[in-house]
């Protein structure tokens, strides 16, 4: 267990793809249906893609805004369609899970300090660094992810 009382390896939020022309609808459909709260869109102008999170939820939505950059999810939604797209795993310490992931053959596709994207991010957040790693198998997409909810301050 890790210091907050919590298993240190644990879903932290789960990504969905979806086409650009289906992103208003299928957010706007899915946050009524579950009473979801995103956050954005964010233009994520250098990853060629467009976010929404619901944090509390643990729901994310993607889309391809431009395929010559975004080329791994463009070929995603081009073979297996809409739908799941990652999980993202929460761990204690980023860059252990990344050598342990290395040990196993699994290298590091992309990582990113997701504080960039919001401002407002860094009053709730110390630290969102995610690292996206090879599958581990077929139909597994994993991203490791170090989210840690701002300390509160005295």
């Amino acid at each position: 267990m890790s210091a907050h009382g919590r298993k240190s390896s644990r879903i932290d939020h789960i990504a969905f793809l979806v086409r650009e022309e289906n992103f208003e609808s299928a957010t706007s459909k899915l946050a009524r249906v579950l009473d979801l709260k995103f956050e954005g869109p964010y233009e994520l102008t250098d990853l060629g893609t467009r976010v929404v999170i619901d944090w509390d939820a643990g729901i994310e939505f993607i889309t391809v805004t431009d395929p010559l950059i975004a080329t791994a999810q463009a070929a995603f939604l081009d073979e297996h369609g809409e739908g799941f797209y990652r999980l993202v795993v929460g761990v204690d310490d980023l860059d252990s899970a990344l050598r342990r992931a290395g040990d196993e053959g699994l290298g590091l596709i992309f990582r990113y300090d997701g504080l960039t994207i919001d401002e407002s991010w860094k009053e709730r957040f110390d630290r969102i660094d995610e690292a996206v790693i090879e599958s581990p198998s077929p139909g597994v997409r994993i991203a490791l992810g170090q989210i840690e909810p701002a300390r509160l301050q005295n």
